[in-house]
């Protein structure tokens, strides 16, 4: 009897599905975590949505983090009522995770302890997150509500500051924890 050994196609289609299962859940993460989880502005509110795509951004690398971050919260506005910045948010979600991901995969690791989630490098390349979320969201303010855009950029400050801080007390309970070990 011959023993059959695993083909490389085969050991390809389950490091795939381990990926996509792994980005399902984030997004099932990042949307919860930003419809559930909210407090309430005059016209939006303010989630940890976004500290969970960068979280994911800087854990895997992975480019499904852009859509991680797309689906999870753009689902979120349409099942909040927001249907009109869903388009808006879907591109915002996804800018903000597109250079901690491209600092994750590009360029020699600073550190090769796989325990490490926050790294100089994925700190600097996260804080990009601030100014496009700060833009993005004045942009479509102001195109659909004039003047107000300029009423909600403190609300919109404090939902990119404030992620940012929830991003790196996650980062580094993953690392104490070493839970980012098993993820990659």
């Amino acid at each position: 009897m011959t023993r059959r050994t695993p083909s490389a196609a085969s050991a390809r289609s389950s490091t795939d599905l381990r990926r996509l299962t792994t980005a399902a859940v984030a997004t099932a993460l990042v949307f919860l975590f930003t419809f559930l989880i909210k407090v309430p502005t005059v016209i939006g509110y303010i989630h940890l949505g976004d500290a969970f795509v960068l979280l994911y951004a800087a854990l895997t690398g992975d480019p499904l983090a852009l859509l991680v971050g797309a689906l999870g919260e753009g689902l979120a506005d349409v099942a909040g009522g927001y249907f009109q910045y869903a388009p808006a948010t879907m591109l915002i979600k996804a800018l903000i995770a597109l250079p901690v991901v491209l600092s994750a995969r590009n360029g020699p690791s600073e550190d090769k302890d796989r325990s490490k989630v926050l790294t100089a490098k994925t700190f600097l390349w996260s804080l990009p997150s601030v100014p496009i979320t700060l833009g993005g969201y004045f942009l479509i303010d102001y195109l659909l509500s004039g003047a107000y855009a300029y009423a909600a950029l403190w609300t919109n400050a404090v939902q990119a500051g404030g992620s940012l801080l929830v991003f790196v007390v996650l980062a580094l309970g993953f690392e104490k924890s070493r839970i980012g070990e098993r993820l990659r």
